[in-house]
């Protein structure tokens, strides 16, 4: 009995311990049962477009007026004052600057005593030979002394108008010492101040005409001026005046390829806003003919992706990763790429129109890869 009432505090820790074991195996994870699972990896993505014959392409562009010119002196000399500010309105015929005219003017006060020399040998001559003539006729003088009577007036006739062609060109100096607007506009740049000196030809002034309008200049990519034509009509913004839906209408296309072998293509404005300024930046979207319907199903149906859906390859090639609708999952694909204008690649091969493709971080991605799509909700899974 003695004994049996020893064991009884050693039963009691004893079952204290099994209790504990119990509770501290029910907190423990059972590793036979369902594992966290991996969330599936959301992917920006877009569709597969069809490429029509006629395809749109965005340029950025420089907004210029039409009637813009920059202005110069047409002699050098040095600088006696500028009457404009850059942004100053002007008028037609008004005077925008002035070379000093002290050395101009005492040239044309030579020149003019000059001419009035000229002019009285020239008179003098005349007299003697009328004189001459008279004698002559009486037979006081001989016929050699008429003769020179009459060569002295032919040599003054010369040296007169030496003397006024000099005197001409002594007030086209002045003129030329002061600086016109052509048209009436705004002074645009301002090169010079008072007492520089200035060359013949060197641009002073620049002015922006108020007739003519504005039109737009952008470059474009030797692959695709071919697709314009003159007088066709493209969509152009303003975003800085949110100007939208304006109306270009290309005027020139060039013939000598510029920076990265594009070429200068100029639209002008149709109704264009009082609010537009010289150098904004203009949103072009420019119509391209591009191929026939006939040239492209012989060649390859082209379609376009966003020019951040497709990475290069280990080697020259392309490719993107094409989302399956049925097994979630991407797959790599070889893309033949023609052209990249703006934000959209001209795809020739590997694509189809209505496929969708990964179009971010594509570097991070795998073939075989479970996503989901974003902005398609959250991804249900069975257990």
């Amino acid at each position: 009995m003695r004994d049996r009432i020893r064991r009884l505090p050693r039963l009691a820790a004893d079952m204290v311990l099994i209790a504990m074991l119990g509770i501290v195996a029910a907190c423990t994870p059972d590793t036979n049962a369902t594992t966290a699972q991996t969330p599936v990896r959301p992917i920006a993505w877009a569709e597969v477009q069809p490429s029509d014959a006629a395809v749109t392409r965005r340029f950025f562009g420089i907004l210029q007026p039409v009637q813009s010119a920059p202005l110069s002196f047409e002699i050098g000399g040095q600088v006696d004052r500028v009457d404009v500010d850059i942004g100053q309105h002007v008028a037609r015929g008004d005077a925008l600057a002035t070379l000093d005219q002290e050395t101009t003017l005492l040239e044309l006060d030579q020149r003019i005593s000059e001419a009035t020399e000229a002019d009285a040998l020239l008179a003098e001559a005349r007299n003697a030979l009328d004189r001459n003539r008279r004698l002559l006729e009486g037979g006081w003088v001989s016929d050699a002394a008429f003769d020179d009577a009459q060569l002295a007036v032919e040599s003054a006739q010369s040296r007169a108008q030496v003397a006024q062609a000099r005197l001409a060109r002594a007030r086209t100096t002045l003129r030329d010492t002061r600086l016109l607007a052509p048209y009436g506009g705004t002074i645009s740049l301002r090169a010079v101040e008072p007492s520089q000196h200035v060359s013949a030809g060197q641009t002073v002034l620049e002015i922006h005409g108020d007739g003519g309008g504005f039109e737009v200049v952008v470059s474009v990519p030797e692959t695709l001026v071919s697709e314009l034509h003159p007088g066709s009509e493209h969509q152009v913004d303003i975003a800085a005046i949110d100007a939208a839906g304006l109306t270009g209408t290309v005027r020139e296309i060039g013939t000598q390829s510029e920076a990265a072998n594009a070429y200068r293509v100029t639209l002008s404005l149709e109704d264009a806003d009082a609010s537009l300024r010289s150098g904004m930046t203009a949103t072009v979207r420019l119509q391209l003919i591009g191929p026939s319907a006939e040239e492209a199903t012989a060649v390859s149906p082209e379609t376009l992706i966003p020019a951040s859906g497709f990475i290069a390859g280990n080697g020259d090639g392309f490719f993107a990763y094409v989302y399956d609708p049925d097994t979630r999952r991407l797959a790599r694909r070889d893309v033949v790429i023609r052209d990249v204008t703006g934000d959209m690649a001209i795809v020739t091969g590997g694509l189809a129109p209505g496929e969708i493709i990964a179009t971010a971080g594509l570097s991070f991605l795998a073939d075989d890869l479970e996503v989901r799509l974003l902005g398609e909700g959250i991804a249900r899974y069975n257990p």
